[in-house]
């Protein structure tokens, strides 16, 4: 290779050495400032993000305290409200009772009712006889009463409480005098359930 071939060459390296270090430097370094950039951005980003999360949760624990104010209050109304009903309920209960305490004592000393009351409690005891009952008799009396008790009467108890009447326990415990009793003034009786009071004398002719 001739001298100026080389020089030339020689120039060129010296000239492109420098010119490639400093072209990777500065590739390098617009690198690192792009990482930067980059991480800048997602940092604030992720700032943005965390303050809207925090911003998010107090408002939504300032709704969480303001409604369960709201029902604190709300029950301590409803509390006066009911206790407000349950005295005016109570009174109610208490005047009822006085007037039937009262009533109770005015017949105790009336002499009309005393005597009533003591036939009345005669004649139930004669009433079996008076009528002539037999255990055949009661028998279907005893199933007239419970048919009363299941269909009539069993409705207005269910609807009322809810619940089946026990109309087995009702009944167990009751004497031949008192099923025909209650088969002659409920079961028997034409008027309507709530108004059987209006019978004042069963369909058989007795003292009772």
């Amino acid at each position: 290779m001739k001298l100026s071939q080389k020089l030339v060459v020689a120039f060129l390296l010296v000239g492109l050495v420098p010119l490639i270090v400093s072209s990777l430097l500065s590739l390098n370094r617009s690198n690192n400032e792009l990482e930067q950039q980059v991480f800048d951005k997602l940092s604030a980003v992720r700032s943005l993000k965390a303050h809207e999360i925090q911003s998010y949760f107090e408002a939504n624990v300032a709704n969480v305290d303001t409604l369960t104010e709201t029902v604190r209050v709300w029950e301590k109304e409803e509390l006066a409200k009911l206790s407000g009903l349950l005295d005016v309920k109570k009174n109610e209960v208490e005047r009822y009772f006085q007037t039937i305490e009262g009533q109770v004592l005015t017949f105790s000393q009336n002499t009309m009712v005393v005597d009533a009351l003591s036939e009345f409690s005669a004649n139930f005891k004669d009433y079996s006889a008076q009528i002539q009952l037999d255990p055949a008799s009661v028998g279907a009396m005893r199933s007239d009463l419970k048919a009363y008790y299941s269909n009539e009467f069993g409705a207005k108890y269910s609807n009322e409480l809810g619940k089946a009447a026990p109309i087995d326990a009702m009944l167990s415990g009751l004497s031949d005098t008192t099923i025909a009793l209650q088969h002659a003034y409920i079961a028997a009786n034409p008027h309507p359930l709530g108004a059987k009071e209006e019978l004042d004398q069963g369909s058989l002719d007795t003292a009772y």
